[in-house]
């Protein structure tokens, strides 16, 4: 029997509430709270504990250069994560700092991923297109009620919008709205 933190099992209760009640919306709703705790990580508290002495499957790499696919038990995926957490530590990495991660999807991309969490790290992933970043820019100006005009062809525009990409991954729909209403943008078939 696995024995979690009084933190671990909060998040764990909190969990299997929202898996029992994923077809009743209305209930889930209304009837969830966020656990309370005090520290909680989940690659340590849960993942590793769940994982000790778990040969079962973890990740499955199905087109590993070999061709066989590259399978990884939850054992292994937390001794390997652990060397990679002890790697970054080695390196000045520790909890708040920020790591520009850039990786195919292989293993080594799961050992960081892993191991920043347990370091309290924060991972970018690289892998997510700078078209991903713009779109969560978008919905997030929309939450914080910056992007005012809710026209589907303009969220086209900004989401889409190429030139732009040479600015860098995240821009903000409030800036760039107003820029594309200039007259200096638009083209003019008569001039």
């Amino acid at each position: 029997m696995t024995s979690f933190t009084s933190d671990a099992q909060a998040f764990l209760d909190a969990r299997e509430f929202l898996l029992r009640h994923r077809t009743d919306y209305e209930r889930a709703y209304r009837e969830f709270s966020w656990p309370k705790v005090e520290t909680f990580n989940w690659a340590l508290d849960y993942f590793d504990v769940m994982a000790r002495g778990n040969d079962n499957p973890a990740l499955w790499i199905v087109d590993d250069a070999a061709g066989g696919g590259a399978k990884f038990t939850f054992a292994q995926m937390a001794e390997r994560s652990s060397r990679m957490a002890n790697f970054l530590r080695e390196q000045g990495v520790g909890r708040g700092d920020r790591l520009l991660l850039m990786l195919p999807n292989r293993v080594e991309l799961w050992d960081v991923m892993l191991a920043a969490m347990k370091l309290g790290a924060i991972v970018l992933p690289l892998g997510i297109s700078f078209y991903t970043f713009t779109q969560i820019a978008f919905l997030a100006d929309t939450y914080r009620n910056q992007a005012r005009e809710k026209n589907f062809a303009h969220y086209l525009l900004f989401v889409t919008y190429f030139p732009h990409l040479i600015a860098g991954p995240i821009l903000h729909h409030a800036e760039m709205m107003p820029q594309f209403r200039a007259a200096s943008c638009r083209y003019d078939p008569e001039s």
